[in-house]
């Protein structure tokens, strides 16, 4: 009910994705616009150099974001890419049960806990891929905030993610897949150079910088 009042009078409403669209679209005849998410242009690639190779998880660590499996694909992987490492940035009701599971198996994992978003782009830019295995989202900034740092994201096929992620900025799995996660970090991993991070950078700011996204929103007031 409350929705549906706030939609009557509204003089416009937006959505953040096609998939919140089609959500907001069953409580209102009116017509809804997609404007994305803005990124901060704090996120850029600067080709720094790297070292080993880093995934990155962003997100809070419960079950919605699929990190138990991510940590499970992770172990898998470990035993043949010795070089790897896994960062895990977030708070949540697994982390105390994960951190036990990555000590329990040696995994190469370091989790941060929360950390101040303004030191968040030189952690994107010092990995090598991010990965975020959600069951569910509508957008998902993290997976902007990625791309604009030049990395490429695997991520699942669970709303928000079909818009923005293709074959030259990373891999879409299926939900709750440990096969095509396993797939899709190995491939990615054994072929990193094939990604060029400048232009996975250049085109996600190109969408979702400040000057894309100021001036879909200020189409709305003319």
């Amino acid at each position: 009910y409350m929705m549906r009042k706030a939609y009557s009078n509204a003089d416009c409403i937006i959505a953040v994705s096609e998939a919140l669209k089609k959500q907001m679209e069953k409580y209102t005849l009116k017509c809804v616009q997609v404007i994305p998410n803005m990124i901060s242009d704090h996120f850029y690639y600067n080709g720094s150099e790297k070292e080993g190779f880093r995934f990155l998880f962003v997100g809070h660590v419960i079950e919605n974001k699929g990190v138990r499996i991510l940590l499970k694909v992770f172990n898998e992987l470990q035993q043949s890419a010795k070089d790897i490492s896994l960062t895990i940035v977030g708070e949540g009701v697994l982390k105390k049960e994960l951190e036990d599971y990555a000590k329990d198996k040696c995994l190469n994992i370091n989790f941060m806990g929360e950390i101040p978003h303004e030191n968040l782009p030189d952690i994107y830019r010092s990995s090598h891929c991010f990965v975020l295995p959600s069951k569910r989202e509508t957008f998902g900034v993290v997976y902007i905030e990625a791309l604009a740092s030049g990395i490429p994201v695997i991520a699942t096929r669970c709303g928000g993610p079909e818009e923005f992620i293709n074959t030259e900025n990373g891999i879409l799995i299926s939900v709750d897949s440990k096969k095509e996660l396993y797939e899709a970090m190995k491939r990615i991993y054994d072929n990193i150079t094939e990604y060029s991070g400048k232009e996975i950078s250049e085109n996600t700011i190109k969408k979702y910088g400040k000057a894309a996204v100021g001036e879909a929103l200020m189409q709305l007031y003319l």
